[in-house]
């Protein structure tokens, strides 16, 4: 199914293995199942079967939302969204210090959520010092600390008030940034049109391509935000948050651009991004992701660990 979702090793007899897989469209499919013995070099005695599964086809989306009034110029601030990990909001304030600005005033603000359990203080506590001990060369800098943890979704949503005419650039605290993201931001910000609401400073991912757009400042636009690193023009992070307060249910329709991480049942207190992609959804909205059609990216994170990943898994640009 799109080579592109679900592998799932189980290495027990019996074995109960689960996968979630995207389809580009509504019909029937077909997952392959593996069988195998496996050793040190490889896997011998292979058998294949062809799982068939029918999927409805996508709900058709609203008309798109009036859209706001646009900006001729925006001026950048940034979030950093932090918690309790120093050494990783460390490598992240100085490669946002360390990217080129061309001699624009950006405004710098690490908001560092309450510890979320007894175990997460002394990180808290940590990341914090290395906040405010931070020297930022740019522009305005200040530190939030919350003492009470809010979760990820009101933690980032609150950071945030909108302001006319900015650009907003939201950065976990995993994260490090390209030294160009910056200019590309402004350059694709300068090309987009109404309907985007914001850029993705990651590759493009996760929507098949049935729900991707040929974009005019990158390969593509998609409904989908990239969730670690990313900017909204705040005239669309102001309509969001709007619907947001008014938004009895964050449910993503169909199949289209959901993940494995929406099927939890706390997904609305673990994951924001659900209700992000449902605004899109209604709204017609866009996110520009930027022309890296070698994989790279204008940011990375470590993938962990953290609330949805209890281990490092490495590297990520996805």
């Amino acid at each position: 199914v799109d080579g592109r979702r679900g592998a799932v090793v189980c290495e027990s007899t019996p074995c109960d293995g689960r996968a979630t897989l995207q389809v580009v469209g509504g019909g029937w499919h077909a997952a392959a199942v593996l069988l195998g013995e496996q050793h040190e070099g490889g896997y011998t005695n292979m058998t294949a079967a062809a799982a068939p599964f029918f999927v409805n086809e996508p709900l058709e989306a609203p008309a798109p939302a009036e859209l706001p009034e646009p900006c001729s110029t925006r001026r950048t601030v940034v979030r950093a969204i932090a918690h309790d990990r120093p050494m990783q909001l460390q490598n992240l304030l100085e490669s946002l210090a360390a990217a080129e600005y061309d001699g624009n005033n950006i405004d710098l603000e690490v908001h560092v959520d309450g510890a979320a359990s007894p175990a997460s203080i002394k990180g808290h506590d940590e990341a914090v010092e290395v906040a405010r001990r931070f020297a930022w060369p740019h522009g305005r800098y200040d530190v939030v600390e919350r003492r009470g943890n809010a979760g990820p979704t009101r933690h980032r949503f609150e950071s945030y008030t909108p302001q006319h005419c900015e650009l907003v650039a939201f950065f976990e605290d995993d994260v490090i940034v390209a030294r160009l993201w910056h200019r590309w931001l402004r350059a694709a910000d300068r090309t987009a049109g109404a309907d985007v609401a914001g850029f993705t400073f990651q590759r493009h991912w996760l929507a098949p391509g049935a729900y991707l757009r040929e974009a005019r400042s990158g390969p593509h636009e998609s409904k989908v935000i990239g969730p670690f690193a990313h900017a909204w023009r705040s005239e669309h992070w102001e309509q969001f948050l709007d619907w947001f307060e008014r938004s009895p249910s964050a449910e993503v329709p169909g199949h289209s651009f959901s993940n494995a991480w929406l099927g939890k049942p706390d997904f609305e207190h673990s994951l924001w991004t659900a209700f992000v992609d449902r605004w899109a959804w209604e709204y017609g909205r866009w996110f520009a992701s930027p022309p890296t059609p070698d994989g790279s990216a204008l940011a990375h994170n470590d993938a962990g660990p953290g609330l949805h990943y209890k281990s490092a898994k490495g590297w990520d640009s996805a």
